[in-house]
């Protein structure tokens, strides 16, 4: 992520401010993630509520769990590689050994 987009950001978040207006969002750089929540704890909850369910229709799930599984199965994917049912399977029995702890 560039540092315009990161001086925009603070820029938006400081404006928000000034305007009382509850700001939530995520950004994603090459190697950074850049998160910003300014506002009323309810409000921003609300908002992340929402964010959720845009999410469940976009990727048509149907529960949130569905959702955290399938960032769970993508993260495991990307980390290790995984081309492969046999890969996949490598993996399971190293994590059930212990490898990775």
């Amino acid at each position: 992520m560039n540092k315009k987009i990161e001086n925009l950001i603070e820029e938006l978040i400081e404006e928000c401010n000034k305007q009382d207006v509850p700001v939530l969002l995520s950004v994603k750089g090459d190697e950074t993630t850049l998160n910003a929540a300014s506002g009323n704890a309810i409000e921003l909850a609300k908002m992340h509520i929402g964010i959720e369910i845009d999410l469940l229709k976009q990727l048509d799930l149907d529960n949130p769990s569905d959702l955290r599984n399938l960032v769970l199965c993508q993260s495991i994917k990307q980390l290790f590689d995984i081309d492969s049912k046999e890969d996949f399977a490598d993996v399971m029995t190293r994590i059930l050994k212990g490898e990775f702890e």
